[in-house]
């Protein structure tokens, strides 16, 4: 799996780098940048900036409630 795959960023955000993964998730395609940008930045602690992250991609048209 590529290294800039939403679940192979998520999984390195998991092992050891939440904060690397959350910038660097932030230059995938919408709506997989907040997506992965806000689990990551929640992984470490960030919570503010998840939320933030997380409600601005669940407001995005490219998301969807069945994705």
């Amino acid at each position: 799996a590529s290294r800039r795959e939403p679940w192979a960023l998520l999984r390195r955000a998991l092992m050891a780098d939440p904060l690397g993964v959350a910038r660097e998730a932030r230059q995938l395609p919408p709506p997989h940048d907040g997506i992965v940008a806000g689990l990551a930045s929640l992984l470490a602690g960030h919570v503010a900036i998840a939320r933030l992250e997380l409600l601005h991609s669940a407001e995005r048209r490219e998301a969807s409630r069945n994705a």
